[in-house]
């Protein structure tokens, strides 16, 4: 029985001994080298496509629409109350603004006429010119909206006239100021 269990021990041992290896690799193991190829993958480079036109959204409609009613009843509430210093102060420095003043003395003191404004066309919308078609009637009237182009600039706080005009191309601010000449 002794004898049994000693062939039994050794031939365990034998088998352990046959299974592992000095380097402590299985013996079953696949032979692996000791440093893997490394392979470098150049991917091509990535190209961005931006686009040339510019195109209106609705939500620059509407931020266009709502400066231009802000200016044009500001306006038309420095005419009615005969506020030039609020007037002036709507319009940038251009010729225009000297050319509105008039304005001020053909206008009778009371309450304003309440007007009702559409954003027809954009021909410009930059940081320094925005140019536009706008159509105004006023409120409860029977006469047909009167179409004018609109040109702003910038001013300290906003944006202010810079020209209007009934033609249809109006000023881009591109060439001198139609009046400075």
């Amino acid at each position: 029985m002794h004898y049994r269990i000693a062939a039994l021990v050794l031939g365990f041992a034998a088998l352990v001994a046959g299974c592992t290896t000095a380097s402590g690799t299985p013996a079953t193991a696949p032979s692996v080298p000791d440093t893997v190829p490394t392979t470098t993958v150049t991917l091509p480079p990535t190209t961005t496509i931006t686009p040339t036109t510019t195109t209106t959204t609705i939500d620059r409609l509407s931020e266009i629409q709502a400066i231009y009613e802000d200016l044009e009843n500001q306006r038309v509430q420095a005419l009615w109350a005969g506020n030039r210093e609020v007037f002036l102060s709507l319009f940038t420095d251009t010729p225009y603004r000297d050319e509105s003043l008039r304005a001020l003395d053909l206008v009778d003191t009371g309450e304003p006429p309440v007007l009702i404004i559409e954003i027809d066309e954009i021909f410009m919308d930059d940081s320094e010119c925005l140019v536009f078609v706008a159509s105004t009637i006023i409120a409860d009237s029977e006469d047909r909206p009167k179409a004018h182009t609109v040109t702003l600039q910038p001013l300290a706080n906003g944006w202010g006239y810079a020209y209007v005009s009934d033609d249809p191309g109006g000023w881009l601010c591109t060439e001198p100021h139609p009046l400075s000449g």
